[in-house]
């Protein structure tokens, strides 16, 4: 599934973060993050969609708010799978050709699974 997702959104350049959704894990069910994004679809040749992006077996949740007004627009999102882990980190080190994960990120998940819905396509 992830291959799906950045085929057709690749790193989610210039996309907006709308609403994060947390389920904690319970005795009946696994914790799941769902975040609703406003961005673009590059296989449809930039159609902008609002997708919710489902993640599931979480390992790793670290998610920091410095200000009141923290900004949602991400420049571009760092993707990436290693020993079947996930990482997503919506506030990478950009170094202009290539991303690289922000020890000091103030959102970044790690998990096992991911998979999304596509909510609007104008």
């Amino acid at each position: 599934m992830l291959e799906k997702i950045t085929s057709e959104y690749a790193k989610f350049p210039d996309s907006f973060i709308e609403k994060v959704n947390f389920t904690p894990i319970s005795k009946t069910s696994e914790s799941i993050i769902e975040i609703i994004l406003s961005c673009f679809n590059i296989k449809k040749g930039n159609k902008k969609e609002i997708i919710k992006l489902i993640l599931k077996k979480i390992e790793i949740l670290k998610f920091n708010q410095f200000n009141d007004n923290p900004s949602l627009f991400l420049d571009e999102i760092y993707i990436n799978n290693e020993n079947d882990l996930i990482t997503i980190d919506f506030f990478p080190i950009d170094h202009f050709d290539y991303l690289e994960e922000n020890p000091n990120s103030a959102f970044i998940i790690k998990c096992k699974e991911i998979s999304y819905e596509v909510l609007l396509s104008e």
